[in-house]
């Protein structure tokens, strides 16, 4: 949120939405698909942060990698994978997607009072159903993502919820 252009709409389709979204122009031409919580998934991993630079220049656009927005997605490949889901500890993935006007209200009316006092930031978000999920530190070269989620899978910890929402490591698996 560092650009005076950005800002919050809500949409009527999907909720709470930013105008400039890096994600989709990344999706739209570039690295990554969109998973079941809507975080992009690129071959660097699920939890990354994309940006822009506006220039005047001449350059020619990179090819498109993949044929549909979810093409990354296993729970879109073939319902295989729910994790993203598993983690929200607002309950608020679906077999349709996130709900991004409840993540925000979560955020904001949860998380934002026990961790603003923390981290000293005005917005605070959870993020869970990005990291320790399948692809959230990229896969292997030379491999598709479906061979790579063995090796992923082989180093995902387990996690156990406590009633304050804080999870606690439990064991490797």
């Amino acid at each position: 949120m560092n650009s005076p252009c950005f800002r919050w709409v809500r949409s009527r389709r999907v909720g709470p939405a930013s105008v400039g979204s890096e994600r989709h122009a990344a999706c739209a031409r570039g690295p990554g698909t969109f998973g079941l919580s809507g975080g992009l998934i690129t071959s660097k991993g699920k939890a990354v942060r994309v940006g822009s630079v506006i220039t005047d220049l001449s350059l020619k656009p990179s090819a498109k990698k993949y044929a549909h927005p979810l093409a990354n997605c296993l729970y879109f490949y073939d319902k295989t994978c729910k994790a993203c889901a598993d983690r929200c500890p607002a309950g608020v993935i679906i077999e349709k997607g996130q709900d991004k006007a409840e993540c925000f209200d979560y955020c904001f009316s949860t998380i934002h009072p026990l961790k603003q006092p923390e981290y000293g930031v005005k917005v605070t978000g959870c993020g869970l159903c990005q990291a320790q999920v399948p692809w959230s530190s990229g896969w292997i070269p030379g491999f598709s993502p479906w061979e790579s989620l063995h090796h992923h899978l082989s180093m995902f910890s387990i996690f156990i919820s406590t009633s304050s929402n804080l999870l606690i490591p439990l064991a490797r698996v």
